[in-house]
């Protein structure tokens, strides 16, 4: 809502400018009117297309594993968050599958956030999301994994469990059967930096039309 605010105002700003100079001005700058046009409505498209991207940010809180081996304890869990490109709606009764709008995600089990969507040695990494009206996510399935570890979180009839995996054999393994953790819809991070941006472009749009705004000649009597 605030970017669809912003560009309505760079928008509306860009009606402040000049619509032509006087003869001998426009001569000398024309492409100087130009660009500033050009800037505001590269600003206001700009804005306009951040505000079509919806991204939904999605946080898991694991409870405590059961069964451990170290490097893990008692005390660890898994917690974090995944992002897609849409939405979830609010009922959708079968699992569906969101890999393909999954735009990133990062995890830590409460030893090492090895498993995160910018890590190179990730191989494979999935997402799945069942959703009942007014419970907000019922029923979901995630992994990821490399070479060397394998993470799951699965709420789905039968397998109910958390687990994480680092270098087989049993080495480094924790566990949590039974006891699902919770999902929760989180609000994604304004890209305020890229806001300061643009509204600075229009700014300098508005202060150049102000320079090409052509003056009253001085009467002489």
């Amino acid at each position: 809502m605030k970017f669809r605010f912003v560009g309505f105002c760079v928008a509306a700003s860009s009606l402040l400018l000049p619509a032509s100079v006087s003869a001998d001005r426009s001569n000398r700058f024309p492409t100087l009117a130009v660009i500033s046009r050009g800037l505001i409505a590269l600003a206001t498209l700009f804005l306009m297309a951040m505000a079509a991207r919806a991204d939904a940010l999605y946080c898991y809180t694991g409870n405590d594993f059961e069964y451990v081996n170290p490097p893990f304890t008692t005390s660890d869990s898994f917690s974090g968050c995944v992002t897609l490109t849409v939405a979830l709606p609010t009922d959708t009764t079968p699992l569906t599958d969101y890999t393909s709008d999954m735009i990133s995600y990062q995890f830590t089990d409460g030893v090492d956030p090895y498993f995160s969507s910018t890590n190179p040695n990730i191989i494979s990494g999935g997402v799945e999301f069942a959703t009942t009206f007014g419970s907000g996510i019922t029923r979901w399935v995630f992994y990821s994994g490399g070479d060397a570890g394998l993470m799951q979180i699965l709420n789905e009839f039968d397998d109910v469990y958390d687990y994480v995996n680092y270098g087989g054999g049993g080495i480094g393994v924790g566990i949590n059967v039974e006891e699902p953790g919770e999902w929760a819809q989180a609000t994604v991070p304004e890209p305020s930096s890229v806001i300061l941006l643009m509204t600075a472009i229009a700014f300098a749009g508005l202060l150049l039309g102000k320079k090409l705004r052509p003056r009253s000649s001085p009467t002489i009597e």
